[in-house]
């Protein structure tokens, strides 16, 4: 054992459970393992449980030379119980005395610490850390810092704190609003000190004991003063900004029209606040927070609302004024033919109109915005649009109807025989018209205008043609075959040009070449 030096014993007679078979050591709870059933209720337990490593990592750094030792606990009629122990030194010391300035204005305390100690300083103000061995002291006053190791052993050390500090003062707080845009803060400089002002934004200078201030937003300032021994002092001064605009509220868009002539604008006024409107035309006052307003035409009205800090805002309200005709268009005009018999006419349906058709033949109903026209000829339907402020508005849309077949010709007949086996028939295509000839026998094409046809025997070819308004029309036309072998000559008869003697019933002579 070292002499003057105060020993801790870590392992108590509360600190051992032989019960839970578990010891508790510098808060640390270690579990033991029974080794054999002895008599009445604790358990037994192996000898030397805790090595000299395990107890001195429970205990913390073992000073050299101190011994670790064992002792046995038990009552009469149980089962002794070994438990390994150990002790360790406490050693403190504070450091020594302090003495700080204003140019000096911190110093370590304290000593180098030893590995497994603990550390509390009291009090605990102007230091670095109170749980280390050798804190940073900067205490503003003079200051007696207690310190404990280990929770038992104790000492002390003074840090003492000299010199004059001198006067800081940054004046009175002071406000700013949009009348009054600066100020002046500090106070009247006093010789030796100098000053210095933070932040610098909005100060006319930083450097002096006075400056002017004009802030854009709300600004603490902090004034640090010098002395002339080194010594410094600091205060502040805050500098509110009230630059907040006034509450403005021109009212809702308001609609005026034949029926409603006049309306009222603005909002209910705030006390302290002043009101001006322009322009002036149609309003019946414009310093009043709600004029009445009965404009000709559609006007935006702007109000200028001035608060009690100088502060303004502004906001618009308009007035529309609707005398004017509703929108009216009944669509382009619309043509139908034997492909397309109806049609959609008007355009879209605008809220809070009324619709009326006329004539209303041949619609599918007349109060709509887009009726369905069929009608058998071509018609001009008049649309009526009645608006929400009463106003009214025509128009008109024609819808062309052309069932007009197309123009057709199948041509002339014609006559084929042994000499003459083919021919043309139709007419030239006209531009938008298709064609369809039937039957197909005989023909080199049965979808144009003029298809060469060589039919075997006297054969009738129908046409039919659908032009480009969907509109059909048909005709026809024969083509005559007379492919008979000729007659062959009497006896004697040479072949030439005979007269039969046979008359028709006009009295016209038939010839035949025999």
């Amino acid at each position: 054992m070292l002499p003057n030096t105060t020993y801790n014993i870590l392992v108590g007679e509360g600190q051992f459970n032989a019960g839970n078979q578990s010891l508790n050591i510098g808060g640390t709870l270690y579990n033991f393992s029974p080794s054999n059933t002895g008599q009445g209720p604790d358990p037994d337990l192996n000898d030397n449980d805790f090595s000299p490593s395990t107890l001195s990592s429970a205990l913390g750094a073992q000073p050299a030379g101190l011994p670790m030792f064992t002792i046995t606990t038990g009552n009469a009629g149980y089962v002794n119980h070994t438990i390994d122990l150990g002790i360790r030194a406490c050693v403190v010391d504070a450091g020594n005395n302090l003495s700080l300035s204003c140019n000096n204005p911190s110093g370590q305390i304290g000593t180098p610490g030893i590995s497994g100690y603990t550390y509390s300083w009291l009090p605990t103000a102007g230091l670095s850390d109170p749980s280390i061995a050798q804190p940073i002291a900067s205490p503003s006053v003079t200051t007696t810092y207690t310190l404990t190791v280990n929770g038992l052993c104790t000492d002390q050390v003074t840090v003492t704190v000299n010199g004059v500090f001198p006067t800081a003062d940054a004046g009175i707080d002071k406000t700013l609003d949009c009348l009054t845009t600066f100020t002046t803060i500090g106070t009247s400089a006093i010789g030796g000190n100098t000053y210095s002002w933070s932040p610098a934004t909005g100060l006319s200078a930083t450097n002096i004991a006075q400056p002017t201030s004009s802030p854009t937003t709300t600004t603490t300032y902090t004034v640090t003063v010098t002395g002339s021994n080194g010594c410094t002092a600091t205060d502040v001064v805050t500098v509110n900004v009230n630059t907040t605009p006034p509450t403005v509220d021109a009212g809702m868009d308001k609609n005026l029209d034949c029926t409603t002539t006049s309306t009222t604008i603005g909002t209910t006024a705030i006390v302290g606040n002043t009101y001006s409107w322009s322009p002036s035309t149609g309003l019946n006052a414009t310093n009043i927070a709600e004029p009445t307003a009965s404009p000709t035409s559609t006007t935006t009205y702007t109000v200028t609302v001035t608060g009690s800090n100088g502060c303004t805002a502004t906001d618009v309200v308009t007035v529309n004024v609707n005398i004017t005709p509703p929108t009216v268009d009944a669509g382009m005009d619309k043509d139908l033919d034997c492909t397309t018999t109806s049609t959609t006419i008007g355009t879209t349906a605008i809220g809070g109109n009324s619709y009326s058709w006329s004539p209303s033949t041949g619609l599918s109903a007349d109060n709509i915005a887009e009726p369905t026209a069929s009608p058998s000829t071509t018609t001009s339907y008049t649309v009526t649009v009645t608006g929400s402020n009463g106003c009214t508005a025509t128009d008109v849309v024609t819808v062309n109807v052309n069932t007009t077949p197309p123009t057709i010709d199948a041509g002339m007949d014609k006559d084929l025989d042994c000499t003459t086996t083919s021919t043309t028939i139709g007419t030239t295509a006209i531009g938008g018209n298709t064609y369809s000839w039937s039957p197909s026998s005989g023909l080199n094409a049965t979808n144009i205008a003029q298809p060469t046809a060589s039919p075997t025997t006297t054969t009738t070819y129908t046409v039919t043609v659908t032009g480009s308004n969907g509109c059909t029309a048909t005709d026809v036309v024969t083509v005559n075959v007379n492919t008979t072998p000729p007659t062959r000559c009497r006896h004697g008869q040479k072949p030439g040009l005979y007269h039969d003697f046979h008359h028709d019933r006009n009295y016209n002579d038939s010839w035949q070449y025999l």
